[in-house]
């Protein structure tokens, strides 16, 4: 509809045709300007911000921590169609791979509790 709009407004005959090249020019970039203050109506439902706020309504408050962990994911793992992350887009490069990097600063983990000897239903009845 937008695109629709535009081509009438720039067409022979429309309000914006009669415009010398400068005043164009002029407007264009002042249409993107103003058009970059108003946020989409369904931003409150789409990308980061709508899926922390429905996991806030789920769960209640995010910790401090879960937070920090939601932004490094969004930042750095999730890709947009294009391949990509938002940290790509933000410096202008390819950042080092998530895991890798997080696997080199992490410590190894535990090794995992020996396990319990089961108690037999038996012994358990005798017991009782």
């Amino acid at each position: 509809m937008a695109e629709g709009l535009l081509r009438a407004a720039w067409a022979e005959g429309g309000a914006l045709a009669a415009l010398p090249q400068e005043q164009r020019h002029e407007v264009t970039r002042q249409a993107r300007q103003l058009v970059s203050l108003f946020a989409r109506s369904s931003s409150c439902v789409e990308g980061r911000n709508g899926r922390l706020s429905l996991q806030h309504h789920g769960h209640g408050p995010l910790s401090a921590a879960r937070l920090q962990a939601q932004t490094v994911i969004h930042n750095y793992f999730s890709e947009r169609s294009d391949g990509t992350t938002a940290a790509q887009r933000s410096f202008g490069q390819k950042p080092r791979e998530l895991f890798s990097w997080l696997l080199e600063r992490l410590p190894d983990l535990p090794r995992p509790a020996a396990r319990r000897p089961r108690q037999d239903l038996q012994t358990m009845a005798e017991g009782a």
